[in-house]
């Protein structure tokens, strides 16, 4: 970040020796979509202020204004120095508004994943928006049972309006993945199929049943592993913990977990004495 002098004949700075000025004035320029006092607000240069160029004073207006992700350039220019007082400028570009967005490749899904997206125009696009937006798009189909979704946007801008783009989400569903082991390692007090039966909600692939989902679903699996962890305890093994788990894709479109259980000792109760009874 450093300021940028003004194509000026008249002014005249020495950048190798640090000046000390005061500002005379600070105005803005540029795209003024966002209100000229809020910029100033949040530069934090003010009139009669002592600034020292060079200096990292200016550097952190710069930062300042560019930590609100709100704008694409920012330049603080030099318009005049009179002796000692400096006219200083922040020549700004806001970054783009949404106009509108699309999906291609949605299908049917396409009214869910605006809900899930939560877009609206005149929302000021950012790096962080799109992102945000494909995560929710990848989340919204792994929830279906589709972990491989892919999702990529493209900004187009609209030539209708001044500083407004269009957002392209292409989306690539892939296949529905169903589980088709559920592996444990481990195991000692309990076997496999008991373990199997504690998962209420993540269940493997069984053609004969077709009402059984077998779908990865993590926010399911999350709660199912829970619940093995309470199952071990309420039957005494109080240190068991899950010390790691993974899943990985098996031909036919379908996917492993595999679960390790460290079970621990199971805990008994030993003498029991009671204190304070006289009559029983």
């Amino acid at each position: 970040f450093t300021a940028a002098k003004a194509q000026s004949d008249s002014i005249s700075i020495n950048y190798s020796i640090p000046t000390t000025y005061t500002i005379g004035n600070i105005t803005v320029s540029g795209d003024m979509y966002i209100d000229k006092n809020i910029i100033l607000s949040i530069g934090g240069l003010s009139r009669n202020q002592s600034i020292t160029i060079p200096g990292d004073v200016v550097s952190k207006a710069i930062t300042n204004l560019w930590k609100q992700d709100l704008f694409s350039d920012v330049k603080i220019i030099i318009d005049s120095v009179k002796g000692s007082v400096i006219y200083l400028r922040y020549d700004i570009k806001t970054r783009p508004r949404l106009s509108k967005y699309n999906f291609t490749g949605a299908g049917k899904n396409e009214k869910k994943l605006k809900d899930e997206v939560k877009l609206s125009a005149r929302d000021i696009v950012t790096e962080q928006m799109k992102k945000s937006a494909l995560q929710s798009i990848k989340e919204f189909y792994t929830s279906k049972g589709y972990p491989n979704a892919t999702a990529t946007v493209k900004e187009e801008p609209d030539t209708s309006k001044k500083n407004y783009v269009i957002l392209h989400f292409n989306v690539h569903e892939g296949k529905r993945v169903r589980i088709s082991q559920i592996i444990f390692i481990g195991n000692t007090a309990f076997t496999d199929t008991r373990l199997k039966r504690v998962f209420k909600k993540t269940k493997e692939y069984q053609p004969i049943n077709i009402f059984r989902s077998s779908k990865f679903q993590p926010d399911d699996y999350e709660d199912d592993k829970s619940k093995l962890i309470d199952f071990y305890h309420t039957h005494g093994y109080k240190d068991a913990v899950i010390s790691s788990d993974s899943t990985y894709p098996v031909p036919d479109d379908k996917m492993n977990i595999q679960i390790r259980i460290h079970e621990g000792h199971k805990y008994y109760f030993r003498n029991m004495s009671w204190s304070g009874n006289t009559k029983y």
